[in-house]
């Protein structure tokens, strides 16, 4: 993945993430849309998504329920022969795997912010958060 595309959907949910919090007032919900880079240690790397429904119970509290999604599908291969004939080098690969990974994590958040006497648009928080993640792997093997 281009490092530009990737700096550019960071950017795009940082500005979008500090319009939805700033616009949340006592008592009201609102929906927050993310995304982000994940590269796990057993599957290769890709996009992530995910929402969240919080609640703003007052000026320093939100509490949400969210969840994200990351899908994944790739192929392990092989070099099974190669023989030079002339000036062509043909060379035979083999599938042995076919992964597809699916991970979802649902996850409980709470939020405090800590008052300062600066802007509404930015300041410090503490999270806290429960999670519980769900592995959907299917393999299929052609040795």
């Amino acid at each position: 993945m281009k490092p530009r595309f990737v700096v550019f959907i960071f950017v795009f949910f940082i500005i979008l993430a500090m319009t939805n919090y700033s616009k949340a007032q006592p008592g009201e919900s609102f929906i927050d849309i993310h995304g982000g880079y994940l590269d796990p240690k057993d599957t290769e790397n890709g996009m992530l998504v995910g929402a969240s429904l919080i609640s703003s119970f007052d000026d320093a509290v939100d509490i949400g329920f969210g969840f994200d999604l990351f899908q994944k599908s790739y192929t392990k291969e092989a070099q099974v022969a190669s023989s030079i004939s002339g000036d062509t080098q043909l060379t035979t690969y083999s599938t042995l795997v076919d992964f597809k990974r699916t991970v979802i994590p649902l996850y409980l958040s709470l939020k405090v912010k800590i008052p300062t006497t600066r802007s509404r648009a930015f300041g410090y928080f503490a999270r806290a958060s429960l999670s519980y993640q769900f592995l959907f792997s299917e393999e299929k093997n052609y040795e």
